[in-house]
């Protein structure tokens, strides 16, 4: 959720968009990728390029972020730990998801 915050388009007018399910959550942000950036870019360590760099500057102070360039990588390290499978990430001119399936709690 700080990522999607952190580098969301505000301009755009849409909100952060986070779906819910039995099968897993849904999160979807206006933002975009930096220029000639894929999504495998997001899956090693990478620069960041924050859309919004006084929001992520005011994270990393309030301790709420490690380090910027490391929040894709953090998402897929904590779900390795909790035995989840990886989130599935994607991207469009629409926007950037990312979804992240769940095990059926019993």
């Amino acid at each position: 959720m700080l990522n999607a915050i952190a580098h969301k388009d505000y301009g755009s007018g849409n909100p952060i968009q986070i779906k819910v399910s039995d099968h897993g959550i849904i999160f979807w942000n206006a933002g975009q990728l930096p220029e000639a950036w894929t999504v495998d870019n997001l899956l090693k360590e990478h620069p960041s390029i924050p859309f919004n760099p006084d929001i992520a500057t005011a994270f990393f102070r309030a301790g709420l972020i490690e380090a910027w360039g490391r929040g894709t990588l953090k998402i897929l390290r904590e779900c390795q730990n909790a035995g989840l499978p990886a989130p599935v990430f994607s991207h469009d001119p629409s926007g950037f998801g990312g979804i992240q399936k769940v095990r059926k709690v019993r």
